[in-house]
C-alpha cells in the first residue's frame, strides 16, 4: 500500500512540475512523498538495512588504493 502511494505521489509530482504548477502545490506533494519515503525506509526490517549498509561499506573505495596525480 505504501509503495502504491509513493508511486502515485511521484506521478503527481512529475505532472505538477511538467505543468509548471504553483510552487506551494509542488512543495506540498514533495513533502508528502518525502514523508512516505521516510516511513517506508523505517519500516524496512533490520536485516535488510544492515545488509544494505554492509554492501555500501564494502563498495567504499579504499583510500590506499586511490591514486593521486
Amino acid at each position: 500500500m505504501l509503495k502504491e502511494k509513493m508511486e502515485e505521489l511521484r506521478e503527481k509530482l512529475y505532472f505538477l512540475i511538467t505543468e509548471k504548477a504553483e510552487y506551494n502545490q509542488i512543495l506540498k506533494v514533495s513533502q508528502e512523498l518525502d514523508n512516505c519515503i521516510n516511513e517506508f525506509t523505517h519500516r524496512m526490517p533490520y536485516d535488510i538495512n544492515s545488509k544494505i549498509i554492509k554492501k555500501l561499506h564494502k563498495n567504499k573505495p579504499n583510500k590506499s588504493k586511490i591514486q593521486t596525480y
